[in-house]
């Protein structure tokens, strides 16, 4: 069927949002509600830019559970800044003597730095709700009218129109899958820090959260983008995708291969074994409710 590849591709996305349905954690715990509150004192770009990594780590917040919300705008609008930020917290990631408690929080900065650049968190934000009309009786999100609910559920407001797609919308859409992509290199190390560290990962870092985060960036590496043909990105192929589901003719494997992608391989990945055990969430549960247990 010619909407296969979509579903499968839909399906690589929001399979992080099973881990919703078998934890107490819920995706804004990270990235939605402590993201609003009050930040921890009034920062400006010389502070940030002044700070040695190990501060940068304070003044974001990541280690007490609450998140400056002026510490990630600062960054996210001074490119420069945000560039300094970086190469000083991958200095701790990447030094091998570093305590793997605070190198797994540098991690952590760096993951949501990239991700509030791109807005990628409005998307998780929507997730749980997309998740639960995966569940709907006859839902098929292999039918054009479902799988276009599905996207109007998954993506905010902002992005969409409900019958086209603008181009500034695909070019956002872009944006938020590639970032989301781009963080493989930050999951992985976070994983060694974790096994290093016996299994455990820092006081105050989102366990649950980011364990999600892991396993969407896994399921996306494991479908291959095509589009456009000399430089492809998954972002540049889900948005040719979406670009042409109005098309009834469309073959959406043109610009997405889904052949590797498998549910099992990912559940059963020992990264995410790492993450999940450090969250507290029962891989073996999930992995029965996808029909991979015995």
């Amino acid at each position: 069927m010619k909407r296969k590849a979509i579903s499968m591709a839909a399906s690589a996305i929001l399979l992080v949002l099973v881990l919703a349905s078998c934890s107490n954690f819920t995706l804004d715990s990270l990235f939605g509600n402590v993201y609003k509150q009050q930040g921890l004192g009034q920062l400006n770009p010389g502070d940030i830019q002044d700070a040695p990594a190990e501060d940068l780590i304070d003044q974001s917040g990541i280690l007490a559970g609450q998140l400056s919300q002026q510490f990630f705008e600062l960054v996210k609008d001074n490119p420069d800044i945000q560039q300094e930020v970086i190469t000083k917290l991958e200095e701790i990631i990447n030094d091998p003597n570093a305590q793997a408690a605070l190198a797994q929080a540098a991690i952590a900065v760096a993951i949501e730095i990239n991700l509030n650049e791109v807005g990628a968190n409005q998307v998780m934000e929507n997730a749980p709700a997309a998740f639960a009309m995966l569940l709907e009786d006859g839902f098929d999100i292999t039918k054009p009218a479902d799988l276009q609910r599905l996207i109007d559920a998954l993506f905010p407001p902002s992005l969409l129109n409900k019958s086209i797609f603008t181009p500034d919308q695909l070019a956002v859409i872009t944006d938020i899958v590639d970032r989301l992509q781009s963080i493989s290199d930050y999951i992985d190390a976070l994983v060694a820090r974790i096994d290093e560290n016996g299994g455990v990962i820092a006081d105050g870092l989102d366990a649950g959260t980011l364990a999600q985060i892991g396993l969407i960036v896994r399921a996306m590496n494991m479908l291959e983008p095509l589009y456009p043909a000399e430089n492809p990105t998954l972002g540049a192929s889900v948005a040719e995708v979406l670009n042409h589901l109005e098309d009834p003719d469309f073959d959406p494997s043109i610009y997405i291969d889904y052949s590797a992608f498998n549910v099992d391989s990912i559940l059963n990945d020992p990264a995410t074994q790492t993450l999940a055990d450090a969250a507290g969430i029962d891989l073996q549960a999930l992995i029965n409710q996808f029909g991979g247990g015995n």
